[in-house]
């Protein structure tokens, strides 16, 4: 009796840790989309287009980024959740790469997030958007 309340337990105790390492990543499904805003460079603030995509199961999104009058495209790699509601990614481009750090507000239609270059990951500049309609 004492082994079958144990196992019981332990059942149990699994599947409450597996709910809710799921539900601590159910919100990576909710953020893939486009987001309108603005990111500001060593050359002022520019307008920037940002998209996430969540390609699996794993906890992890990918994305793209359209940002200046120019529309410079970029890459937003290995992105991953670092706490509630926030991301963690690698950009790339034709500048470099390095750490773009997203927070989505409780609706999941916005962010506010910063971003630092390789060269000087010591220095911040602000990233921002709101959530777009598909087009």
């Amino acid at each position: 009796m004492l082994q079958r309340a144990l196992l019981l337990a332990v059942l149990i105790a699994s599947s409450l840790a597996q709910a809710s390492a799921q539900s601590a990543t159910d919100w990576l499904d909710k953020i893939a989309g486009q987001y309108r805003g603005q990111l500001r460079d060593g050359d002022g603030v520019k307008p920037v287009l940002t998209t996430l995509y969540r390609r699996s199961v794993v906890a992890q999104l990918s994305g793209e980024y359209l940002f200046g009058d120019e529309r410079v495209p970029g890459k937003l790699q290995a992105c991953s959740p670092v706490g509630p509601l926030a991301l963690r990614c690698v950009w790339v481009d034709k500048f470099g790469k390095g750490i773009l750090e997203l927070t989505f507000d409780d609706t999941l239609t916005a962010f506010e997030g910063r971003w630092s270059h390789e060269r000087a990951p010591q220095l911040w500049f602000p990233w921002n958007g709101r959530v777009t309609p598909n087009m």
